[in-house]
């Protein structure tokens, strides 16, 4: 979802492997720079929330992760995706 809010960018041959939706292999670097970068973009995400909307001070980066999967999913359940989500296997994300 960051990817398609245009929160988070692909370098182009991370994102041909994911076009074509092919899994990421463990522990390699696309796969932790994912994660990585994910992390702190919701954290950038949860600053600018608070520096708009002052009010908003319990946001925390569990809730907007919260929304941002259930949207995806919505998007994933309606073929309205733009691009396919990175594919994973592991019961730790």
């Amino acid at each position: 979802m960051l990817n398609t809010l245009d929160c988070l960018v692909y370098s182009p041959p991370l994102d041909a492997h994911i076009r074509k939706k092919e899994p990421l292999d463990n522990h390699r670097t696309w796969e932790i720079e994912l994660r990585g970068c994910s992390i702190w973009c919701v954290e950038m995400l949860r600053r600018e929330i608070i520096r708009q909307h002052t009010d908003a001070e319990n946001i925390n980066a569990i809730l907007i992760d919260f929304f941002l999967y259930d949207a995806i999913k919505e998007l994933e359940a309606t073929n309205e995706e733009p691009i396919p989500h990175h594919r994973r296997r592991t019961i730790f994300y």
